[in-house]
C-alpha cells in the first residue's frame, strides 16, 4: 500500500500503550494478531475519529485502554483490492 492510502487508516501509530486518550479519539488496530509490543509481529495500533469505517473489536488486547476498535473487513478488502492485482495477473507480463 503506498503511504497516501495508509494515511486513511494510520495517520499516527501509537508507540507505546497508555497514557490518556484524547477525547475524541479512539485506539484502533489493524488485522495481525494482536501482541503487548506494539510493532512486533506487524501489530499496529493507532488513535483516529470515531468512524463508520471502525468495529468494537472484542479481543481482549489491551484491557486497561478500556474499549478499543478495528477497521471492518469489508474496508480493509476493499482497500487491498485498489493496489493488488486481481488474481491471476502478473503485471511483469507484457501484453503483445
Amino acid at each position: 500500500m503506498r503511504s497516501e492510502q495508509l494515511a486513511i487508516f494510520a495517520p499516527l501509530y501509537l508507540r507505546k500503550l497508555g497514557g490518556e486518550i484524547p477525547a475524541g479519539r479512539v485506539v484502533v488496530h489493524n488485522q495481525v494478531r494482536p501482541t503487548r509490543r506494539l510493532g512486533s509481529r506487524g501489530f499496529r495500533a493507532w488513535l483516529a475519529e470515531p468512524s463508520e469505517r471502525l468495529v468494537l473489536c472484542g479481543c481482549d488486547w489491551a484491557p486497561e485502554l478500556g474499549e478499543h476498535y478495528r477497521v471492518k473487513e469489508e474496508i480493509l478488502r476493499a482497500a487491498i483490492a485498489r493496489v493488488l492485482p486481481p488474481d491471476g495477473v502478473d503485471e511483469d507480463d507484457d501484453a503483445a
